[in-house]
C-alpha cells in the first residue's frame, strides 16, 4: 500500500495544507520543522517528492498525517485495554453539555476511541489534554494520524465517519461541526496564544544543581510524586507529567532532598506509560525538556530563604512534615490523601457500549448478571468479550458448565472475531477438576499480559464443583476469595452469570439468587435480564429488558430509569437486542453470518422526563379508544375493558394516565361534578 500517495492529493483537494509523512506503518515519528506551533506547512513541491519516494521514512508507503491548522481541534479520545476515555468524555459532556455530531477518524470502528473533529476559534491557547485518556490535538500538539494510514499494532486502517457515522471521505475543514462556546471557554478561558520572542534556552548546571537535589526522597517529594497517578485519573499523561516536575523542582529549589532520585523514577513511569503509544523514542526528550524548562522558570523566581529547608522547622510554612514513626498509627487511617478534593468516582469504562456511549463494568470490580434461560446474559458476555478483544486486551474465561471451549469459540467467530485475535488474547481456564486455593492467582502470573475481563460463567455449578452451597453467605466469601480476588486485584473487570435458583414467579425480587451476598458483596454492578415475548434465540432476533439492581457507586444506574412498580429499587437500561438472522451474499457470493447486538437508551416520555409505568398504560387506553368507539362512559367501564384485555390496572394508575393524555391533548376528560360519571373521548385528531 501507498498510504501518502494515495491520501495526500485527497487532502489537499480538501483544503488541508499541513499534509505530512510519516515512516511506513508507524504513529511517530514526521520530518522536523513540520509540527508545532512553528509548524511550517509542506510545498506542493515537498508532497510531490514524497509522493514519487520509495525508500526511506518519508516515501509514497508512508502512514499520513494532518498538522493542525489554527481554527481546527481534534478530542483524541482512547478507549480501549485499561484507556478509560469515553468514561472522561461522557463525564465531560455532563458537566459542559453534549458535544454536536461531527466528522470522526478512527482506527477502531464502533468504540468510542478516536478523533473528533472540531473548528473553533482560531489564536486560542490550547492544554494538551482535558482528563485522562484524551488529548486535544491542535497546531501546537502533535498531529492526527488519518486515512489511509494503518495501525502499526491492530493493522486496521484508519478511516473517516461523518457526523451520522457513516464511512466517508476526508472532511473539508470548513464542514467539521463548531465545538460548543462552553467547552473552549472551559479549557482556554479565552487566553490567546503569545508568540515567544525568543526560544526558550536549556538550563545551566547551576540551575539543574539548584533544583535536583542529592540524598534520599524526603517526605514531601514523596508525597508530590505520589500525585501523579491522581493527576492521570483527571489529566492527559503530558500534562500529569509536567505538573508534577514543576512540584518536585520547586521542592528542590526549596531545598527538599532526594528530587533528583523522585525526577529520574518519575521519568521511568512516564517513559514507560507514554512508549506504548509512541515507541519512537520521543518520550524521553519530552521529558528532558520539562525538567529543562523548569529549572529556567523557577530558578528565575527563587523563594525566599526564609522558606528553605527540607520537612522540617525551617521548610516552607505548610510543607507536610515527617510521618510518625511505624506502629504508632494502629488501625486508623490519616485521610488527607483522601481529603484533599482530588477524589473521583470510578468510571464504568470496560466492554462493550450502550448506543448512547455508556458502558457497564468497573475495571477492578466484581459484577453479576442474574437471568433466566433465554434471557441472553451469556451473549451480554460476549458481547462484552468482543469489545475488550477489538480493543486490543486479554480475556479470562471460565466456563464452569462447560469443560470444552468450542461452544463459545463458536459463538465469538459468529460475533465476528477472528480466530488469531481469539488465540492470542482469549485464555481459557479448564474445569476438568476442581480448583485449589491459589491456583488461579499463579495462573495469572503466567500469562505475559494480564487480562482486562474476567467472564466467571456458571455460579451454581462453581459452587457445586467445589461443595459450597449457593444459599449459604460463608460460600459467597469463598468464591470471591478463590475466583474473584485474584482478578480485580490485577485491575480487571469481573463478571460472574447465574442461574436463578428460587421459582420463576419470584424474579422480580432483587434477591432472586441464593444467599444476599451473590448482589450485597458486589462492588460493582448487579444486573437482570428478563426475556421479552421474542426471546433471544438462534437464527432469529430478540431482545431482553436489561435491569441494574445494585450499584455502589451509581455511575451506570444514574443513566437507567428507576422502576417504581418494583418492591426494591431497578433502573432500566434498555433493550438488550440481539439480531441472528442471516444476511445476504456478500461481494463474493458468501452469506457471512455475525450477530449484530446493541443496547438500547431508554425512551423518554413527551414530556422529556423517563418513562414509566403511567406511560405505558397511557398507551394501553389510546391503543384500546382507537380500536373501539373512541369513547369511554366511566372510569370504571373504561377499567374494565381494559382489563378484558387482558392489561393490568389499578384505579390509582388509571386517574394519572388519563390525567397524562389529557394535558398532551391526545383525549378530551372534561370535570363532572361530584359523584357524576366523568366520560372522555379522544380529541379531533384521534378520533376512531
Amino acid at each position: 500500500m501507498t498510504p501518502y500517495k494515495t491520501g495526500a492529493p485527497f487532502y489537499l483537494q480538501a483544503g488541508w495544507t499541513g499534509v505530512i509523512p510519516l515512516p511506513p506503518g508507524k504513529k511517530s515519528a514526521p520530518p522536523t520543522g513540520y509540527t508545532g506551533w512553528n509548524g511550517k506547512d509542506p510545498s506542493a513541491k515537498m508532497i510531490e517528492t514524497w509522493c514519487n519516494e520509495t525508500v526511506g521514512d518519508y516515501q509514497a508507503a508512508s502512514n499520513i498525517a494532518i498538522h493542525m491548522p489554527d481554527g481546527v481541534v481534534g478530542i483524541d479520545v482512547d478507549h480501549y485495554g485499561d484507556k478509560t476515555g469515553n468514561a472522561t468524555l461522557l463525564e465531560l459532556m455532563r458537566k459542559l453539555g453534549p458535544l454536536p455530531p461531527t466528522y470522526t477518524s478512527t482506527s477502531r470502528p464502533r468504540t468510542p476511541s478516536g478523533i473528533r473533529w472540531y473548528r473553533v476559534e482560531p489564536g486560542l491557547r490550547w492544554p494538551t489534554g482535558p482528563g485522562k485518556d484524551i488529548e486535544f490535538i491542535h497546531k501546537g500538539h502533535r498531529y492526527a494520524i488519518v486515512w489511509p494510514s494503518i495501525h502499526p499494532k491492530t493493522e486496521q486502517q484508519y478511516k473517516w465517519y461523518d457526523h451520522a457515522g457513516a464511512e466517508a471521505v476526508p472532511a473539508e475543514p470548513d464542514n467539521l461541526a463548531w465545538l460548543p462556546d462552553e467547552w473552549q471557554a472551559r479549557f482556554t478561558g479565552g487566553e490567546r496564544r503569545r508568540e515567544q520572542d525568543t526560544p526558550q534556552r536549556h538550563a545551566t548546571d547551576n540551575e539543574l544543581t539548584t533544583c535536583l537535589t542529592d540524598g534520599p526522597i524526603c517526605y514531601a517529594a514523596t508525597k508530590a510524586l505520589a500525585k501523579f497517578d491522581d493527576r492521570l485519573t483527571v489529566q492527559a499523561r503530558h500534562d500529569s507529567a509536567l505538573r508534577t516536575v514543576m512540584a518536585l523542582m520547586r521542592l528542590g529549589e526549596q531545598g527538599h532532598k532526594g528530587i533528583n532520585t523522585a525526577i529520574a523514577d518519575l521519568k521511568n513511569t512516564f517513559v514507560n506509560l507514554v512508549t506504548n503509544d509512541r515507541a519512537d523514542g520521543s518520550e524521553g526528550p519530552e521529558y528532558e525538556r520539562m525538567v529543562d524548562g523548569a529549572a529556567v522558570k523557577l530558578c528565575a523566581d527563587r523563594t525566599p530563604e526564609g522558606d528553605r529547608g527540607c520537612c522540617g522547622t525551617q521548610a516552607k510554612t505548610g510543607a507536610p512534615q515527617e510521618p510518625p514513626p511505624a506502629g504508632q498509627q494502629g488501625r486508623w487511617m490519616n485521610l488527607d490523601d483522601y481529603l484533599n478534593g482530588t477524589y473521583t468516582p470510578p468510571q464504568p469504562s470496560i466492554g462493550a457500549t450502550r448506543e448512547d456511549g455508556i458502558q457497564f463494568l468497573y475495571p477492578g470490580m466484581w459484577h453479576t448478571n442474574i437471568a433466566l434461560t433465554t434471557a441472553g446474559k451469556t451473549t451480554f458476555a460476549l458481547w462484552q468479550v468482543k469489545s475488550v478483544l477489538e480493543w486490543g486486551g486479554h480475556v479470562v474465561y471460565i466456563h464452569f458448565e462447560e469443560a470444552n471451549p468450542n461452544g463459545i469459540i463458536h459463538r465469538l467467530k459468529g460475533l465476528g472475531i477472528n480466530t488469531e485475535v481469539i488465540r492470542k488474547r482469549l485464555h481459557w481456564g479448564h474445569v476438568d477438576t476442581p480448583w485449589k486455593w491459589g491456583e488461579l492467582t499463579a495462573e495469572i502470573e503466567h500469562l505475559e499480559v494480564p487480562p482486562q475481563l474476567a467472564i466467571l460463567d456458571g455460579i451454581n455449578a462453581a459452587c457445586g464443583m467445589h461443595n459450597w452451597a449457593v444459599k449459604e453467605p460463608e460460600s459467597v466469601g469463598l468464591y470471591r476469595a478463590m475466583f474473584v480476588h485474584p482478578l480485580t486485584k490485577i485491575g480487571a473487570a469481573v463478571l460472574s452469570l447465574g442461574h436463578p435458583p428460587k421459582a420463576t414467579n419470584r424474579q422480580s425480587e432483587s434477591y432472586s439468587y441464593g444467599a444476599a451476598g451473590w448482589l450485597n458483596d458486589v462492588d460493582g454492578v448487579g444486573y437482570r435480564m428478563v426475556a421479552s415475548k421474542t426471546p433471544i434465540s438462534k437464527g432469529a432476533k430478540g431482545a431482553s429488558a436489561l435491569y441494574v439492581v445494585k450499584d455502589r457507586y451509581g455511575e451506570v444506574q444514574r443513566w437507567g430509569e428507576f422502576q417504581s412498580d418494583k418492591e426494591m429499587p431497578w433502573w432500566y437500561m434498555g433493550q438488550f437486542v440481539v439480531d441472528d438472522t442471516p444476511a445476504g451474499p456478500d461481494l463474493f457470493g458468501e452469506y457471512p453470518h455475525h450477530q449484530q447486538i446493541h443496547v438500547t437508551k431508554p425512551a423518554a416520555n413527551a414530556e422529556g422526563a423517563s418513562r414509566d409505568k403511567i406511560d405505558t398504560l397511557s398507551d394501553q387506553i389510546i391503543v384500546h379508544l382507537r380500536e373501539t368507539t373512541g369513547r369511554f362512559e366511566t372510569v370504571n367501564k373504561l377499567a374494565d375493558a381494559l382489563r378484558a384485555k387482558g392489561v393490568h390496572v389499578t384505579k390509582s394508575d388509571l386517574a394519572p394516565a388519563l390525567l397524562r393524555l389529557a394535558n398532551r391533548e391526545l383525549i378530551e376528560w372534561p370535570d363532572a361534578p361530584d359523584r357524576k360519571p366523568r366520560p372522555g373521548w379522544l380529541t379531533d385528531g384521534e378520533e376512531a
